[in-house]
């Protein structure tokens, strides 16, 4: 029996040695074909993961493994946190940034090397007070070279609106834009276009490689910036057509919602109701039009956000002979044109044709004043002055200012005004009595001085819009910058300045 037995156990060994041999250069053969079809260097290749050195050939097999592997799900946090294209752009740069230090994009903890952070990685916790980290403007610029991912990551969301009529048409009406692969100067159908580009993104150049629209006729525009110059942050070297025109499109979508949002937000009376009430700054709108008469009498003048048309109510009744009030809220222009005809200060245009009886002198234009052109006829520099309360936060904060120096120089006669013609922007310091950190020390007894302490690490990173007391000054006030109206430049609003 042991001699009959151990012939067969040499020849098992031996298949199960052959076997194995087999299934090892299966591996290789698996691997070498992985290895092909993820590093060939093709169109479908090139996405590395956000915390380690792996390739992928898909986003959607780069965030499942993100998900699996380092506790990362983009779109559970993108649907908690309600991420728009920009902010998953933003997001994904400021993971990058904080990996390349190997600090963990979630608490903070820097480890000593990347496999550390590897192991620390941890499933994300208070995503809002995280937001406040990484939701910057700094984050619009990409942050590695040739990022893929940042074009791609949202191929899915243009696919599935790619029948929306209103969206291709915008997309269709786009106008010269040059979408050039490199072999062929033909245009795509898509590729002609002009659309409302996002507002307060920080002034970028176009990078190469990316649409033409150096010479185009048309603005891209979103509260007055014009896109020409802030597109390029979004395109790191795009490489081939599609991928050019897919941006465009996930830009048309995500323009689109941005400045209805933004002029949404006028929709609501409260706000109007705030501006209004400010008798400081609605009084010294009045006194500069109505105490103006050589100014204002038989004056063509255009109110630019008109809102509830009061500064062109002001200019009516100061004698102007037509004022154009425009507004891009679809609903504050409908309220607008009411009050112009409860007032009696409104112009029916066909009334008004042959009947020089007709006291109205108001016309409420709804639409952007950069697309003013399309929506009525104007001739360019037909308007003697332009109003317009365009003072946001921090004196720019809204970015409607480029709009009304676009109006300035499409529709201002030389020589015509603009009311206010100067603006100037001061800055002081405050002490401790002009923040929260006295009330958080003492609450009711108890001491909450962790939550002024985390109150005053956010406002390192974030603006925040408070009334301070003058008797919490603690230094004179200095001049920031001055702005003249009436000759400055677009891209002097981006400027850097020490006190």
């Amino acid at each position: 029996m042991g001699s009959n037995n151990k012939p067969e156990t040499e020849e098992t060994r031996k298949r199960i040695e052959e076997n194995h041999e087999e299934e090892e250069e299966e591996e290789e053969t698996e691997q070498d074909w992985g290895d092909w079809s993820e590093d060939d260097g093709g169109l479908e290749s090139g996405f590395l993961c956000l915390f380690c050195d792996a390739g992928y050939s898909s986003c959607d097999t780069l965030f499942e493994h993100c998900r699996l592997s380092h506790c990362f799900d983009f779109h559970s946090v993108k649907t908690e946190l309600r991420l728009d294209f920009y902010g998953s752009f933003k997001l994904i740069n400021y993971i990058r940034s904080q990996v390349a230090e190997n600090r963990c994009w979630i608490c903070g903890l820097t480890c000593q090397s990347n496999q550390d952070l590897q192991n620390h990685l941890h499933e994300a916790y208070n995503l809002k007070e995280t937001k406040l980290r990484w939701d910057k403007e700094k984050y619009l610029k990409p942050f590695m070279l040739d990022d893929k991912l940042l074009y791609s990551f949202g191929e899915d969301e243009v696919d599935e609106e790619d029948n929306d009529a209103e969206l291709m048409r915008d997309v269709m009406n786009f106008e010269n834009i040059s979408v050039d692969d490199g072999s062929s100067k033909e245009k795509s159908a898509t590729n002609n276009c002009t659309a409302d580009e996002i507002g307060k993104v920080a002034a970028v150049s176009t990078l190469n490689g990316h649409p033409n629209m150096e010479n185009s006729s048309e603005k891209m525009i979103v509260n007055g910036f014009d896109s020409r110059e802030h597109i390029g942050a979004f395109d790191s070297k795009l490489e081939d057509k599609d991928s050019r025109v897919s941006l465009l499109k996930l830009s048309a979508k995500d323009i689109k919602k941005v400045n209805e949002s933004y002029f949404g937000s006028y929709s609501s009376f409260g706000i109007h109701r705030e501006m209004i009430s400010d008798k400081v700054r609605t009084d010294s709108y009045r006194q500069a039009i109505l105490e103006n008469p050589s100014l204002m009498k038989g004056a063509v003048v255009m109110d630019i956000g008109c809102g509830t048309g009061i500064l062109s109510l002001f200019a009516a009744q100061a004698g102007a002979s037509r004022v154009i009030a425009v507004e891009a809220s679809e609903k504050m222009a409908a309220v607008a044109t009411q009050i112009a005809k409860d007032n009696d200060f409104w112009w029916d245009r066909p009334q008004s044709e042959g009947n020089i009886n007709n006291a109205g002198k108001m016309e409420v234009v709804q639409g952007m004043v950069e697309e003013l052109g399309e929506s009525m006829q104007i001739q360019p520099h037909s308007v003697d002055v332009l109003v317009s309360e365009w003072m946001g936060y921090c004196l720019l904060y809204e970015s409607m200012l480029s709009s009304v120096l676009f109006a300035r120089d499409q529709w201002l006669k030389p020589g015509g005004a603009i009311l206010p013609d100067t603006a100037t922007m001061f800055v002081a310091g405050f002490g401790r009595g002009g923040t929260s950190l006295p009330f958080w020390e003492n609450v009711y007894g108890f001491t909450m001085s962790c939550v002024g302490r985390e109150v005053v690490q956010d406002a390192a990173g974030i603006p925040i819009v408070d009334v301070v007391d003058d008797h919490d000054l603690v230094t004179d006030s200095v001049v920031l910058q001055t702005f003249d109206l009436a000759t400055m430049k677009h891209d002097e609003v981006d400027f850097t300045h020490s006190v």
